[in-house]
């Protein structure tokens, strides 16, 4: 953005005294959102080290439904894992609930759910206070991510 503003005024310096101030006003917005992102990067860490923090919860030799961005050098421990977007899929994006994600996991033989309620909510997630969806309770909850674990 900033270099966008920068070529934008030096192609044509601007005369107009709104647009001037359009520019300035872009230009801080720009400046603004760079920061909030940054600082989100900062305070959620570094993802492959978030995720492998989380390796002793997580049950080994299960099949497990987890956010897409979840990536480590651990893949190995688990026999397959699924994405939410493939129950996103699924249900083509329509009537999807707690409940409903609960029963597709059990179709598909998950040991295991994954939610990351900062970096990759869904609106299919449970409410925080809900421990249990159908066929699985919450083993789990750290304020962002929650592990849900089959009912016996």
């Amino acid at each position: 953005m900033l270099v966008l503003t920068y070529e934008l005024y030096r192609l044509k310096p601007v005369t107009h005294h709104y647009m001037k101030w359009l520019l300035i006003l872009y230009f801080v917005i720009g400046i603004f959102g760079s920061v909030q992102l940054i600082k989100k990067n900062i305070t959620l860490g570094y993802l492959p080290e978030t995720y492998q923090s989380l390796e002793k919860i997580l049950p080994k030799g299960e099949v497990g439904v987890v956010p897409l961005t979840y990536f480590y050098n651990g893949y190995h421990r688990f026999q397959a894992l699924r994405t939410h977007e493939n129950y996103k899929l699924y249900c083509h994006k329509v009537n999807m609930s707690p409940d409903g994600f609960g029963r597709w996991a059990k179709a598909n033989k998950a040991g295991f759910i994954l939610m990351d309620y900062e970096f990759n909510p869904e609106k299919f997630f449970p409410p925080i206070s809900d421990s249990s969806i159908a066929n699985y309770h919450r083993a789990y909850f750290d304020g962002r991510f929650a592990v849900f674990l089959p009912v016996e």
